[in-house]
């Protein structure tokens, strides 16, 4: 029994892996997925669809084929499990190659240069996420050790690293978020809600690293178009408005000076309430 949970790493740490890297790295294209999204009739939405679902599946399906086999000693060393594993794995490999330039097309005709970088590593983490899963499993059906297996890390650290920056940067929002309003009614507006230009948040998730910037150019030489997001904090004293820099993860004061050079407004980005973070959690 020793040598069995030794040989496979550990279900408790695997599964922390596989929890980190599913919450920071996947995005439910809710847009798309929704029930008008699903009743569509116009066959570019259609397509669009099903580009949607089987991006849903490539994230969600490797990682549950490991921990299944990691939880179930049977189902690694059964031969047809591994077989249909193998195969799956095959085609989400395909699958994720095929969104590497359709994710960069798409988020290079967007016109925004952070969206087009996010948007491009996710769809890379997408991708090193079916391959870490495949050196995952063969490590299980092979009973050779995790740390054994080189070629495992050079998959799985990048992936770790983007999923703990985006978790790291919805952390460090709410926290400042919470912080900024003092005790205090806040709220957090950003640009990828269906209230263009602006809408509030509606889960906690629109906060991580992967969600939380602007698909628009947020500057020109004449004025601002989009902030990554707003936060309202009408009782802090320096700045009811604070703009969210990704590249510094934290949200810096919005001067006069700034607004009269929005495109848009932000006063009414979004509903300032107590507790705004908890209030996502449980919003009754």
């Amino acid at each position: 029994m020793r040598s069995r949970k030794k040989g496979r790493g550990g279900l408790v740490p695997l599964s922390a892996f596989c929890f980190v890297v599913v919450l920071g790295s996947f995005t439910w294209p809710s847009s798309v997925l929704s029930y008008s999204g699903r009743n569509s009739d116009e066959w570019s939405f259609q397509l669009l669809y099903a580009a949607a679902c089987l991006y849903v599946a490539c994230s969600l399906v490797p990682p549950i084929l490991v921990l299944a086999a990691a939880a179930f000693s049977q189902l690694a060393t059964s031969q047809p499990y591994c077989r249909t594993a193998t195969a799956l794995l095959q085609f989400f490999t395909v699958v994720s190659l095929i969104g590497l330039p359709a994710t960069f097309a798409f988020s290079a005709l967007a016109g925004s240069s952070v969206a087009l970088a996010i948007l491009t590593v996710r769809a890379l983490m997408l991708f090193l996420l079916v391959l870490a899963s495949w050196e995952l499993l063969n490590s299980l059906t092979t009973r050779q050790r995790f740390r054994e297996n080189r070629l495992l890390a050079v998959w799985a650290i990048p992936l770790l690293i983007f999923s703990l920056w985006s978790v790291g940067s919805a952390g460090a929002a709410a926290f400042q978020a919470s912080a900024i309003a003092q005790g205090g009614p806040y709220c957090i507006g950003d640009t990828q809600h269906p209230g263009f230009p602006y809408g509030e948040i509606d889960s906690v998730t629109d906060l991580r690293g992967v969600d939380l910037f602007t698909a628009s150019e947020e500057y020109n030489p004449d004025s601002y178009w989009h902030f990554h997001a707003i936060l309202i904090a009408p009782e802090n004293e320096q700045s009811v408005f604070w703009n969210w820099s990704i590249r510094r993860m934290a949200f810096t004061a919005v001067s006069e000076r700034t607004r009269r050079l929005l495109d848009h407004p932000i006063a009414r980005a979004c509903e300032p309430k107590v507790n705004f973070i908890s209030w996502l959690l449980w919003p009754f």
